[in-house]
């Protein structure tokens, strides 16, 4: 655990992939627990606030927290904390870093890589579009783009 914080459940399958018991396992993991060692609402806050400044949006954030095995009530409180203005400042960063990364692009084709850029950080489809609104350029076929899928259908 030195390396990277795990969830209860990450670390429950990596002991129990080394062959420990089961029940040493669930024991080894209560003990992190009460020790405040091992918790997972603080790491999935974390994840949260890192991933925002990162520039990634809500439904990246739910799909990586799912990612490491955090119990759905702790993804839905840990998202739950997360102010409409903290999205917003996420999108305004990712929008700079596309915006940058497209500079040389043909007008008609930059508004359409720079909306897929953002929603593929995990933003949705209509706050890519809205961002974007001010690049001008139709987007004929914006429902080719399609809504990412709810990333509770993810495995």
């Amino acid at each position: 655990m030195a390396r990277r914080a795990y969830s209860a459940a990450e670390l429950a399958e990596r002991l129990l992939g080394k062959g420990f018991a089961p029940s040493a396992v669930e024991a080894e993991v209560r003990k992190l627990r009460t020790l405040g060692v091992l918790d997972d609402g603080e790491l999935a806050r974390l994840l949260v606030r890192r991933q925002l400044q990162g520039g990634f949006g809500p439904l990246r954030l739910r799909a990586s927290l799912r990612e490491r095995r955090l119990p759905p009530e702790v993804c839905q409180r840990a998202l739950g904390e997360v102010s409409q203005e903290e999205v917003e400042q996420a999108l305004a960063r990712a929008l700079a870093r596309a915006k940058e990364r497209f500079r040389g692009v043909e007008a008609s084709q930059r508004r359409l890589k720079v909306v897929r850029y953002l929603a593929s950080r995990g933003f949705p489809l209509a706050l890519c579009l809205a961002a974007t609104a001010d690049m001008g350029g139709e987007l004929e076929y914006a429902e080719e783009l399609g809504e990412p899928g709810d990333p509770e259908d993810l495995p």
